[in-house]
């Protein structure tokens, strides 16, 4: 009987099995981000953390390539309602003609870009882009620019581009093996922009473009972006945000659709001149990690009445 006893205790406490702690669930944490004046600021949020994991300043970067070694993917900042028009031109040395950009650019939209990116699948496209830089937080052009993507190779993505209007020719080197989603770069600073890694991040507030289609038109708006390559959400608003738990996130829709937070859980009351928030919509978020949270907006504004401060609300569940 001792003998038992002992080969029980043992079998517990292997050295191979370290205790941890258990992750308490239920428990809503409430928490802010301060996007800024002009909303200029994108600000990654890890929920898993409860806090900010960087930030970037959205007139800062033009395009980003994304990482890993499949990767092939280049979109444009949706943030400031960028464009892109495949030119007849097939050597960037030649191209300064922009007649046909117009009726034929197509506008990168946050819903689509990673299925259907404005470029498009550049790999079956050899020749050069023009590019619509849009606008900054003052809401003027940014200009123009060339592009041509030279190679994409396991390790990194090449290309040249030049500001319309001018010879200079710069040649561009992006690597595939950082560790953020997608690397960003600046055509007017020839550099890349650091953002957070993927796995330091779950969702992004910033501005992005939406495309509205009664009537069409595509617009800048404020809200929240998932990371797209590891986090999916779904909303749920056939309950009270306090009653949502684990076993809604059965038989439930999930997305992995950048937008499907988005920015409609405010509306501008004209009466007031404020945002309010539409309290009665929620959403459940599952992590890389396989987590899942319930998550509402609370407020956008900040106890000193500046706007562009999303407050919201989650919990593990």
């Amino acid at each position: 009987m001792l003998f038992s006893i002992i080969a029980v205790f043992a079998a517990a406490c292997a050295k191979d099995e370290i205790p941890i702690d258990p992750i308490e669930r239920g428990q809503i944490q409430e928490s802010q981000v301060n996007m800024g004046q002009g909303y200029i600021q994108q600000v990654y949020f890890s929920l898993e953390n409860n806090e900010i994991a960087g930030t970037a300043l959205y007139p800062d970067w033009d395009i980003a390539f994304e990482n890993g070694d499949a990767g092939w993917r280049i979109v444009l900042n949706d943030a400031k309602l960028m464009s892109a028009w495949k030119s007849p031109f097939e050597e960037i040395e030649t191209a300064t003609d922009s007649a046909g950009f117009g009726p034929n650019k197509t506008v990168e939209v946050a819903a689509q870009l990673m299925e259907n990116p404005a470029m498009g699948d550049w790999r079956n496209f050899h020749g050069v882009y023009l590019l619509d830089l849009g606008y900054n937080e003052q809401g003027a052009l940014m200009g123009h620019y060339w592009l041509q993507i030279e190679a994409a190779q396991p390790n990194e993505y090449r290309f040249r581009y030049k500001k319309y209007g001018e010879d200079d020719v710069y040649s561009g080197a992006v690597s595939k093996t950082g560790s953020s989603a997608f690397a960003l770069y600046s055509f007017a600073e020839h550099r890349e922009i650091q953002t957070p890694s993927a796995e330091a991040w779950n969702i992004k507030f910033s501005k992005f473009t939406h495309q509205f289609l009664d009537p069409p038109v595509d617009y800048l708006v404020t809200g929240v972006l998932l990371n797209p390559l590891n986090t999916v959400a779904a909303e749920l608003n056939d309950r009270p945000f306090q009653e949502i738990s684990a076993t809604d996130t059965a038989d439930i829709a999930w997305s992995n659709r950048p937008d499907i937070i988005g920015y409609n859980w405010k509306f501008y009351n004209f009466d007031s001149g404020t945002y309010e928030v539409d309290q009665s919509r929620s959403w459940i978020i599952r992590t890389a990690s396989g987590f899942y949270y319930k998550f509402r907006f609370t407020d956008f504004y900040d106890e000193t009445g500046q706007v562009g401060v999303p407050n919201f609300e989650f919990a593990l569940i």
